[in-house]
């Protein structure tokens, strides 16, 4: 099943019943838009997961900004935990850190980010397991999610 949306992680535009075809064509092309799509194998007994999300942006318009790339993540001595990315190519005007208890989850909470330093720290951080995401973010919105990055804190 193909899901498109007009946000990320919506699928407000549509939900497409796509056959086990690996490559779909859809004719004609849709308004200029930013799309947001997703897709999800399903059989008798049950949907998977969503795959990764990707932005197909059509025509002329501004999009939102590719996610961040190359994250890593460490926990020094003192128990301070490090987030690093690099920025994606062309404007970004911020950021958005999204920690949840799993896959995909922001229960821990949503962090808006300055657009420098492309890094975060943070203390006194509970013993967990954390997966987290980032979100890079200009005057056209929110981009899509980087992959989601565990972080177990001892």
């Amino acid at each position: 099943m193909l899901e498109i949306g007009s946000s990320p992680g919506a699928s407000d535009i549509g939900t497409l019943p796509v056959g086990s075809r690996s490559v779909f064509n859809y004719e004609p092309l849709p308004p200029p838009g930013v799309y947001f799509v997703r897709v999800r194998a399903r059989n008798a007994l049950s949907i998977s997961r969503p795959s990764d999300e990707v932005q197909v942006v059509i025509g002329g318009v501004v999009a939102p900004p590719d996610p961040p790339g190359h994250i890593g993540v460490s926990i020094d001595a003192a128990g301070q935990v490090h987030i690093g990315w690099n920025a994606p190519r062309g404007p970004v005007s911020g950021y958005v850190l999204e920690v949840g208890t799993a896959e995909g989850r922001s229960d821990v909470g949503v962090f808006p980010l300055p657009t420098t330093p492309t890094s975060v720290f943070a203390s006194g951080v509970p013993p967990a397991i954390y997966y987290f995401r980032l979100r890079s973010v200009n005057a056209a919105g929110v981009g899509v999610a980087s992959y989601d990055t565990t972080l177990i804190v001892p």
